[in-house]
């Protein structure tokens, strides 16, 4: 198997829901590489993934890397193909923020996530030098607060235990960096 990058964002998403082998989980927006699910089948021994996403080229290719798991295209602002209360934990990272109508995707969540299961969900953080993000400039509908996605949530129903914030100014000076290195 050839090493791939995690950076500690994806290791912080993990310590959070404390996966264990016996849950369900969904992951919504497998992305180019799969690298939340790699971490739950070979660190946290978890066989009971459903990885979705819009782009069918990222469902392909999350099958070609992790053939044992279940990658299958699902659109976020449509009804998923799951019965109510079928996961123990949701994953949404860097998903809502493109989204016409965030609050389809978050019912939608809500409805398939188990009573007593856990909603992990990563946005790019609101910041007065956002204006300045390559990324938000050219492929976010919108950006998060606190107070914001707090508010997104309550409207869908969902009432998390914990909000936590995160990022800083650097992130912004590193995104820069990684892509004029990149091109």
């Amino acid at each position: 198997m050839e090493e791939i990058y995690i950076d500690q964002r994806h290791r912080r998403i993990l310590e959070l829901i404390n996966p264990n082998k016996k849950q369900k989980i969904l992951v919504i927006g497998t992305g180019f590489y799969p690298k939340i699910e790699h971490m739950l089948f070979y660190e946290y021994w978890c066989k009971n993934i459903i990885s979705g996403d819009i782009d069918r080229k990222n469902t392909e290719n999350g099958k070609k890397v992790l053939p044992k798991l279940s990658f299958i295209y699902l659109d976020a602002q449509k009804k998923f193909p799951f019965k109510n209360e079928s996961f123990d934990r949701v994953i949404l990272t860097e998903v809502l923020e493109h989204l016409p109508n965030e609050q389809i995707a978050l019912s939608e969540i809500i409805r398939v996530l188990k009573r007593k299961g856990s909603l992990i969900m990563t946005v790019p953080r609101r910041r007065i030098f956002g204006v300045l993000s390559p990324v938000t400039l050219f492929s976010h509908r919108r950006e998060y607060d606190k107070e914001r996605i707090s508010r997104v949530l309550v409207n869908s129903g969902y009432f998390g235990k914990r909000i936590s914030t995160g990022g800083s100014y650097l992130d912004l000076v590193s995104l820069w960096i990684h892509l004029i290195y990149k091109w």
